[in-house]
């Protein structure tokens, strides 16, 4: 067996290794994404929860159940946008495995065909064919006439090498190897996109309750209405700020709702083509 042939077995084991490898690490960096994103959008509840509670006079100490109760209401909703975009990276993820299986299957073709062209050298075939070629080779190095050298050379020429009825086959495997590589890699493009989405989505859903006082605002009047809000408000942190931050916890759900109807459609559009793309090279390489 030729060494290409052993370094074609060791690619075969590689890729097998590789894809279950692979997939596990893609998704954690997928999953790795939009937890990070959740983390950050939940402190951005928490510190405004602080603001609130600052602002209304509450101690925050007193209110770490209130404040529990909010971050996981805000959590909850959360996980259901990271459920959906994970569950469409690992979609795309199996996809893309099965494709790899293809690729698997392609490089043993290649070996088996490999294999088959070494073994011919081994036949009476081929012995007829060397000897026949030699044969002719060593006439033409001893013909004077053109016209005879013509005529030897012509038959020489004719003479078709047994090994070559499996170079056009190799030839679209190999082709078809390529191809399949470049569909994987592909994909794998797509589910960092999907993750970056998720990561995207989380960022993009509003959870800080407008304040009573613009505080960034930096004048006399505005200090002013700080303070009269100040006293009057006091006490108001229940129906002013909470009952509000949950309200708008609760009504996430709609949004989240559009997020995966949105994602669903362009999942079926991006599944359709890309089985659509295996399709295709499947029947273009049909080889098989």
């Amino acid at each position: 067996m030729s060494n290409y042939i052993n370094g074609l077995y060791k690619k075969v084991a590689e890729l097998v290794d590789e894809n279950s490898t692979m997939m596990h690490l893609a998704m954690g960096i997928c999953n790795r994404k939009l937890h990070d994103a959740i983390t950050k959008k939940t402190e951005e509840v928490e510190k405004d929860f602080v603001s609130k509670a600052n602002y209304y006079k509450k101690n925050v100490n007193e209110l770490a159940n209130e404040k529990a109760q909010l971050l996981k209401k805000f959590q909850d909703e959360f996980n259901k946008v990271y459920d959906v975009y994970s569950n469409k990276c690992f979609q795309y993820l199996i996809l893309k495995e099965q494709i790899d299986t293809t690729r698997v299957s392609t490089i043993g073709n290649i070996i088996t065909l490999l294999d088959l062209k070494d073994k011919v050298e081994e036949s009476q075939e081929y012995i007829a064919y060397i000897t026949k070629r030699k044969e002719l080779e060593d006439k033409l190095a001893t013909i004077e006439v053109k016209e005879d050298y013509d005529k030897t050379y012509e038959v020489l020429n004719s003479l078709e090498d047994p090994k070559m009825q499996y170079d056009d086959q190799l030839a679209r495997y190999i082709e078809k190897y390529g191809n399949l590589c470049g569909l994987v890699d592909k994909i794998q493009e797509i589910v960092d996109s999907v993750s970056d989405e998720g990561v995207n989505a989380i960022a993009s859903i509003s959870v800080i309750e407008n304040a009573v006082v613009n505080e960034t605002e930096n004048n006399i009047l505005a200090k002013i209405k700080a303070l009269i809000s100040g006293i009057i408000k006091k006490g108001n942190f229940e129906t002013g700020y909470l009952l509000k931050a949950t309200n708008r916890a609760e009504s996430i759900d709609t949004e989240i709702s559009q997020i995966a109807k949105k994602v669903e459609e362009n999942s079926i559009n991006v599944i359709s083509i890309i089985l659509d793309h295996k399709d295709k090279i499947n029947k273009a390489f049909a080889a098989e």
